[in-house]
């Protein structure tokens, strides 16, 4: 049984933990909704559908087992002093430690069994894949430790700083990623921001590479590409495959917004995530022929997220209005 002191600062530490992961979950406060999307974008930009909702599972029970796992190392100490725990005999203190062990062993195990089972592995490729879990669960727990602290002082970094920051979710296919930044670049620098590409963060790279190498095989990239940021005076934009994250100072966001806004997308951009319109998108920029007369009706009727029909309703009036203008012009 704890002591006064030892009671307080759990009841404190719980507090803490548990205002934390639900500010993680409800994505309340900006700064972790934030690195929530930086998150995910950088360890699981290529996954779509079920596979990033698997992935982001994965990554809770990740934090999780991280947890257990400072709890593991932590115990023998913490039950090892008598003020702080002063009434825990030897066999408790054993027990304790026993299952917190267990549990740390247990959970990478059962990982890589559900990993296995959900692809299907049989016979030896199944123990294999339980035995890989002892791998994959603790490399993608690295990858986050790494990447959490980072995200954390980037936006608390912007924040002080008042730039203006935006993130848009988007899709770029990865074997166009390179024509699509080069793209983007060309048309910041039309506007009159003058940027150029340099690689990623050190923390992004080296997260990168524990859960593309060491993490989940079905998380990782399936098309290899170098991740890169457009970097400029008063402006920064990193381009992720499902993320724009974009920080801009006061006197140029007007000029940002107009270069990736202003026109419609290159080939292999999408503004939109979701398979229904994904479908709506294309056909507004007449990807598979000819734009159908009935898009009004169908952005009407459109299921999704405000972002999205933004996106739309601005792809539609450019594609519209945008001959009009130009014989206006002439």
């Amino acid at each position: 049984m704890l002591d006064e002191s030892g009671e307080i600062a759990s009841f404190v530490l719980g507090l803490v933990v548990a205002g934390g992961l639900l500010a993680l979950v409800t994505g309340g406060p900006r700064l972790l909704r934030g690195s929530n999307y930086l998150m995910g974008a950088v360890l699981f930009s290529s996954l779509d559908g079920w596979q990033r909702t698997a992935a982001s599972l994965s990554a809770i029970l990740a934090v999780f087992w991280g947890f257990l796992l400072a709890a593991g190392f932590y115990s023998p100490a913490a039950a090892a002093a008598h003020e702080t725990v002063p009434h825990v005999g030897p066999a408790t203190r054993e027990l304790l430690v026993i299952n917190i062990w267990v549990l740390i062993v247990a959970i990478p195990l059962a990982f890589g069994l559900v990993e296995g089972l959900v692809t299907k592995t049989r016979g030896l490729a199944l123990a294999q894949a339980v035995l890989g879990g002892l791998v994959h669960l603790p490399a993608l727990a690295l990858a986050l430790a790494v990447l959490f602290p980072w995200t954390l002082w980037e936006r608390a970094r912007r924040m002080l700083r008042r730039d203006a920051q935006h993130f848009h979710r988007v899709f770029i296919e990865i074997d166009k990623y390179d024509a699509v930044l080069d793209c983007i670049a060309a048309r910041l620098h039309d506007h009159g921001l003058v940027v150029r590409a340099v690689p990623a963060p050190l923390a992004v790279r080296v997260s990168r590479w524990l859960a593309d190498h060491l993490g989940p095989p079905a998380f990782r990239d399936r098309t290899p590409y170098v991740l890169h940021a457009l970097v400029g005076k008063g402006v920064g934009l990193a381009v992720y495959p499902s993320l724009l994250d974009l920080v801009v100072s006061k006197q140029a966001i007007g000029r940002a917004r107009s270069a990736l806004w202003g026109q419609l997308p290159p080939e292999g951009f999408w503004w939109t995530r979701s398979p229904a319109a994904r479908e709506l998108e294309a056909s507004i920029l007449g990807r598979y022929g000819e734009p159908p007369d009935d898009i009004p009706e169908k952005l009407a009727t459109l299921e999704g997220g405000p972002d999205e029909w933004r996106a739309l309703q601005q792809e539609y009036l450019m594609v519209t209005h945008g001959p009009a203008a130009q014989r206006a012009e002439v």
